[in-house]
């Protein structure tokens, strides 16, 4: 599963945590630290895998202790709009 950020979403650091703003309907949302490290890995265009394994090292935890809070993550997002599931595409022969 790769996500993106679409480009009505901008974002901008604020004391450790980002502050997005949604074009679409005027709202800013806060992520604290945890979540914006998801969402910079997210906008570093790393995958799923990438996204566990940095996570995962970055707090010194076990990849299997961090899965279901990335995934709540990124399912709260895309409910919300404010990152797409990007399907992969099938690579040419």
């Amino acid at each position: 599963m790769m996500l993106t950020i679409p480009t009505y979403i901008t974002w901008q650091d604020v004391d450790g945590e980002l502050a997005l703003f949604d074009e679409r309907d005027g709202r800013y949302h806060l992520l604290n630290g945890t979540a914006a490290t998801i969402w910079r890995a997210i906008a570093a265009g790393m995958d799923r895998a990438m996204l566990i394994d940095q996570i995962a090292a970055g707090f010194q935890a076990k990849p299997e202790e961090i899965i279901a809070d990335i995934d709540a993550f990124a399912a709260a997002a895309v409910a919300k709009g404010l990152v797409l599931r990007k399907e992969a595409t099938p690579s040419a022969d």
